[in-house]
């Protein structure tokens, strides 16, 4: 009876090391000289290896670290994005699939203060700057560990913090019931489309009337013969088409296919879509070609993710369904702490605004911040179209635009 007590007292002693320091419960774990820095798998990476870095409190899942007990009076940090652990065996900070365990000396007089301590070497960073690198040394710094809930999956509050967090950076005003997001070109359009897919996501009116005070803005300017290599009024229309050649290429498969019912269209359209996933994507299914935060390659991923998304809605492709989550959510943890990013969202948006001399924030690249929205808005975020399930009808206002000459419209303000 004795040896089972001590037993026991020795196992509860080792999951509850410390009072307020919780095995199971998740947490930022902040540089406490500088409260908005916290540890961040870089870019969000889902490579073993990869640097965990300091980096503005953006609020997301690769931020956040659930302790767990390794025995021995000991923890482990698992990150809640990645599914991996926090390491520093090579001296520099990382993840691993593996656990690593790591000791927490409480910092006397200070609730949630700690020294993390690993094979006897305390973890420090030598600068604060977003990206910094920590490693383990000899001397000690002071880390705090902020409870958090985690949020382990891509989900209605994420989409719509992506969403609000756009529209709040990129709608520019151009009085009554007008609005508009890069005053004009094919990128105007393609934007559009994206408030389109988040309206048809989210039914928010909201969005509606914003896509429709922007295409009446469009109309104004681009007057009824919607003239082609014209600038009105500081308002660029181009009317070139513009040829996103693996995605119209699966549109084109696909419209084959619904016109003739035969089955070789569809094939096609699997096969060149599953090349998308295959060649356009890293090792874990993320998209990381056209890393641009301008130009005509920041569009490429929106076009992409629009189509695939209704390609998997049409068709009840679980698997892409997945996929585009899976995007979606990638692009969720590298958004800034204004909730917004660019079109490379494979890599983390920068507090900045700037991305490879790219000033992001400007309404040039409004188009290209807007195709994670198309992502995360493509497919339902609580179910799979499978089998079994009943594609949704479409519901929300179905109204037209007039189709009066749009030089009646007049501007104010």
């Amino acid at each position: 009876m004795k040896r089972f007590l001590i037993i026991l007292l020795s196992s509860i002693s080792t999951i509850n090391m410390h009072a307020d320091m919780t095995a199971g419960k998740t947490y930022r774990i902040v540089l406490e000289q500088n409260a908005g820095k916290t540890l961040f798998v870089k870019n969000a990476s889902l490579d073993e290896k990869a640097p965990v870095v300091l980096w503005t409190d953006t609020d997301v899942p690769a931020q956040q670290w659930t302790v767990l007990d390794a025995g021995n009076g000991e923890v482990c940090f698992r990150n809640v994005y990645t599914g991996m652990y926090l390491d520093a065996s090579s001296m520099s900070l990382a993840q691993r699939t593996s656990p690593s365990a790591w000791s927490l000396v409480p910092v006397d007089g200070q609730d949630n203060v700690f020294h993390l301590k690993q094979q006897k070497r305390f973890l420090r960073v030598a600068a604060t700057l977003d990206g910094a690198q920590p490693t383990v040394g000899s001397s000690a710094q002071n880390w705090l560990f902020i409870e958090v809930e985690p949020r382990e999956s891509f989900d209605e509050m994420a989409r719509r913090r992506m969403i609000d967090g756009f529209l709040n950076q990129y709608v520019q005003f151009k009085g009554q019931n007008y609005r508009t997001f890069m005053n004009g070109g094919w990128g105007e359009a393609e934007t559009m489309e994206a408030v389109l897919d988040c309206y048809e996501a989210t039914k928010d009116a909201a969005l509606l009337t914003i896509f429709e005070q922007c295409y009446l803005y469009m109309r104004y300017h681009v007057g009824p013969t919607w003239n082609g290599g014209t600038i009105v009024a500081d308002y660029h229309w181009f009317g070139y088409d513009f040829n996103d050649d693996v995605m119209w290429l699966i549109i084109a498969a696909i419209r084959g296919y619904q016109a003739t019912g035969k089955q070789m269209y569809l094939d096609d359209a699997n096969r060149i879509l599953a090349f998308a996933k295959r060649e356009l994507c890293n090792a874990h299914g993320i998209v990381h070609v056209c890393q641009n935060a301008d130009g005509d390659f920041q569009g490429f991923k929106g076009i992409l993710m629009r189509y695939a998304g209704l390609y998997a809605r049409s068709y009840q492709d679980v698997s892409t369904q997945k996929w585009l989550i899976a995007n979606a959510f990638h692009a969720y943890n590298n958004l800034n702490s204004m909730s917004y990013g660019h079109s490379a969202w494979l890599t983390k948006a920068s507090e900045n605004g700037m991305y490879n001399d790219v000033d992001y924030t400007s309404a040039g690249s409004a188009f290209g911040a807007s195709t994670a929205l198309s992502a995360a808005c493509g497919v339902p975020v609580d179910h799979y179209y499978g089998d079994d399930t009943a594609i949704l009808p479409h519901t929300g206002r179905d109204e037209k635009v007039s189709q009066q000459d749009s030089r009646s419209f007049l501007l104010s303000g």
